[in-house]
């Protein structure tokens, strides 16, 4: 059997807020499933390829999504952050648009003029932080590379590789 990525008690989180919407039950092969949906994010590989323990690639395929399609999977990246503080909020500089007039290159002085003290400290740990959380998605395949044709699947499997990142700090 492939190495899992969830263990039981993070399997039974995920199970109950997936049960609550309705669209999916307590069936066995849901977790082998939902295993070779992240084995996939992890490793890249096409559907086709997908090991045979984790059951038939069409099954997984097609399970994914419609799961997808019904946002079972946003759910469980809503649920796991909804619990989140958002004192802060930090934006990635790639999904910030400005107009052809604003585009200006400011002078680098490489840190000669600014003041160490006055700089807020925490403020640049949690920026760190958002930071390293774009560097650490990158490293699922089926992420980095966007494998998935539709918008939709790729978008569901960004909500599950930051539900995995998540998910250790409720279980």
């Amino acid at each position: 059997m492939p190495r899992t990525m969830l263990t039981d008690i993070r399997w039974d989180l995920l199970l109950q807020v997936m049960k609550s919407t309705g669209r999916v039950y307590d069936k066995t092969e849901h977790r082998m499933t939902f295993e070779g949906i992240l084995y996939r994010m992890r490793t890249g590989i096409p559907w086709r390829d997908l090991p045979t323990e984790f059951g038939e690639w069409s099954t997984v395929y097609r399970r994914f999504n419609l799961w997808s399609k019904k946002g079972v999977l946003d759910k469980l990246f809503k649920s796991l952050s909804s619990m989140a503080d958002f004192e802060w909020v930090f934006l990635d500089g790639s999904i910030v648009r400005a107009h052809g007039g604003a585009a200006v290159i400011a002078k680098r002085n490489y840190g000669q003029d600014i003041d160490k003290t006055s700089m807020d400290w925490c403020l640049y740990k949690y920026r760190h932080l958002v930071e390293n959380a774009f560097a650490r998605i990158k490293h699922y395949r089926t992420i980095s590379t966007r494998y998935d044709k539709l918008e939709r699947n790729y978008a569901s499997m960004v909500s599950l590789v930051f539900m995995l990142m998540w998910l250790p700090m409720y279980c």
